[in-house]
């Protein structure tokens, strides 16, 4: 039988995958699945209400990210950053894992940054008055919280 805990750690491996894959590498997975973490830990809901509403708070329209998503395949089964990332997931489902995204709870890539199409994040992380402060990043990957 799979367990919430087996379902909700798939669903969050496969949202920070669509998030960050294409920036190369395990570690800007781990961070924005850290970030979805941090959101979960300061009450923004519980995980599922957490990832169903990712798009809200994105550069990127939902509707823009919705198609994308569609889209983007699954891993291949026997990938091996797949394969890293399985374990790295469950840590961040318990908060056991290294820090790598601090306090963060927001994330863009320098290209959605380029051309933001979603209302609610250029008012709240790149406007006049940001509700959400930049505190560092990772390659392409920038943070907010």
């Amino acid at each position: 039988m799979i367990r919430q805990r087996d379902f909700t750690c798939s669903m969050l491996l496969r949202a920070s995958l669509f998030e960050a894959d294409h920036l190369g590498g395990y570690k800007p997975v781990q961070i924005v699945a850290q970030c979805i973490g941090n959101r979960v830990r300061l009450g923004w809901g519980d995980w599922h209400q957490v990832l169903d509403r990712l798009s809200q708070f994105s550069a990127q329209s939902p509707e823009i990210r919705n198609q994308r998503w569609l889209e983007t395949p699954l891993p291949k089964i026997n990938d091996p950053k797949f394969i890293a990332l399985l374990p790295l997931i469950e840590k961040v489902y318990d908060n056991s894992s290294e820090q790598l995204a601090g306090e963060a709870t927001i994330w863009a890539t320098t290209d959605d940054l380029a051309n933001p199409t979603n209302p609610w994040f250029m008012e709240h992380v790149v406007g006049l008055t940001p509700s959400f402060r930049r505190i560092g990043g990772s390659g392409n990957l920038l943070l907010w919280g």
